[in-house]
């Protein structure tokens, strides 16, 4: 269902690129590649359209995994890269940004590396995001931070909000929806962009900041910004 359901995201962002040329889309942390497969085959396969996927995470067998399947299903346009995200270059035109279940801060990599390559559109669907949580002070907000289920989902709402605005800051139309029904994860929801400009909005990043400095918190993500500036 999460597959299928990010599919449809996929399709409707693809009427946003120009299908003349080749897209190509990178997939950061893809995992088992489940997404990543699938997304291919739907594009190239079903679609007809000329995708080329790039696949990218730590875990070196799971890597070696998926391009040894890429290769026996003939999927030409579709690799698996091994090695930690922050650290993937890449000089070519990256038009689409994916990234399913990424932990903690490894979805603001791939927002950073999607600004820094001007990328068309940018979805991600985080998890665990800890960094907002493990500096939360129970003293804001008691009556709702002393419980530990509210202050996981506080935290998970304050970054996803925090990273949305830092994409409409860069020249993004940026929103959160419902990936999914919870009853299927709780980890359900896609904080979707497009590239509308190229303009820097700083004093909308100033704000965050002060924002985030009010509470004692600080982002990586906020950090990583201001080299982009």
């Amino acid at each position: 269902k999460q597959i299928n359901k990010y599919l449809e995201f996929i399709k409707q962002a693809i009427t946003q690129l120009n299908t003349k040329k080749q897209i190509t889309i990178l997939d950061f942390g893809s995992g088992k590649s489940y997404l990543t497969f699938s997304a291919y085959y739907y594009l190239n396969e079903i679609l007809k359209l000329d995708v080329k996927i790039i696949g990218i995470d730590l875990k070196k067998e799971v890597i070696e995994h998926c391009n040894k399947i890429s290769k026996k299903l003939d999927f030409s346009k579709l690799s698996f890269i091994y090695g930690d995200v922050i650290n993937y270059e890449n000089n070519n035109e990256i038009d689409m940004v994916i990234s399913l279940h990424a932990c903690n801060t490894a979805t603001d990599i791939a927002i950073l590396k999607a600004l820094g390559w001007n990328t068309k559109v940018f979805f991600a669907v985080p998890c665990c995001q800890k960094e907002v949580n493990s500096q939360l002070n129970n003293d804001f907000l008691p009556f709702m931070l002393k419980h530990g289920i509210i202050k996981e989902k506080f935290s998970t709402l304050l970054t996803d909000s925090i990273r949305s605005e830092v994409l409409e800051a860069f020249g993004y139309k940026s929103d959160i929806v419902e990936f999914i029904s919870e009853e299927n994860t709780p980890k359900n929801q896609l904080i979707r962009a497009y590239r509308v400009n190229n303009t820097i909005d700083t004093k909308k990043i100033e704000k965050l900041e002060k924002f985030t400095s009010s509470l004692n918190i600080k982002m990586f993500l906020l950090d990583e910004i201001n080299k982009l500036i």
